[in-house]
């Protein structure tokens, strides 16, 4: 995730983003990482003692990485063609616009998604997509970061305040678990994790932020 305005120059943006918001081209060299919250993130979710994870726009595959060192069994999926190569065959390429791709996740019984700053790059006609795609990977929990109005980043077309997405997650069925993601902010280290980060769990999970 890179905060910076879009590029001026509409062939440039054109061959970086594809029509799904999913970023190609060299564009895989652009990903900034957070240590601090993959450390923080990755004691979280071990804590949580899941049986599958799914990172939904997993990128060059850091947060998957961090998970599997814990020996959390993690998957992660990407929307650039090339997610395969990039992640020396840790992740695969799959893609929002892909009517099939919530039933795919959902035959997986993942119990925890990650999602990190991927909704903003979704296109508005797709939002009830990814929104399908999240709910079903989140057997227990999720934990997303989205950005907001104004934040500014490359292919940022769908920027939406915290509360419509929390409205949007919890007349799902999710509930918002302030207390989790307000002690995992504090380790976030990239200033857009540090506002953005949301826990979210299924009604039966209660909270249990762990020490990271």
């Amino acid at each position: 995730e890179v905060p910076v305005p879009e590029p001026a120059d509409l062939e440039l943006l054109k061959e970086l983003v594809g029509p799904t918001g999913a970023w190609r081209s060299w564009s895989s060299q652009l990903h900034h990482h957070d240590p601090g919250l993959a450390h923080a993130l990755g004691a979280f979710i071990q804590y949580q003692k899941p049986k599958k994870v799914i990172d939904m726009g997993c990128g060059s595959g850091f947060y998957v990485r961090a998970m599997r060192a814990r020996g959390i069994d993690c998957d992660g999926f990407d929307g650039h063609q090339d997610t395969e190569s990039l992640t020396d065959g840790l992740c695969y390429h799959a893609d929002f616009a892909d009517v099939e791709l919530p039933k795919k996740i959902c035959l997986e019984g993942y119990d925890w998604c990650i999602c990190l700053e991927v909704f903003e790059h979704v296109p508005k006609h797709l939002e009830d997509q990814l929104v399908d795609c999240l709910l079903a990977g989140a057997g227990k929990g999720l934990v997303l970061s989205v950005a907001t109005p104004g934040q500014g980043g490359l292919g940022h077309v769908n920027e939406q305040p915290h509360e419509y997405v929390i409205s949007r997650l919890e007349e799902r069925g999710l509930i918002l678990d302030a207390n989790s993601h307000l002690r995992l902010r504090q380790y976030c280290q990239l200033p857009w994790f540090r506002e953005n980060l949301l826990v979210f769990r299924r009604p039966a999970e209660k909270s249990s932020a762990s020490p990271a």
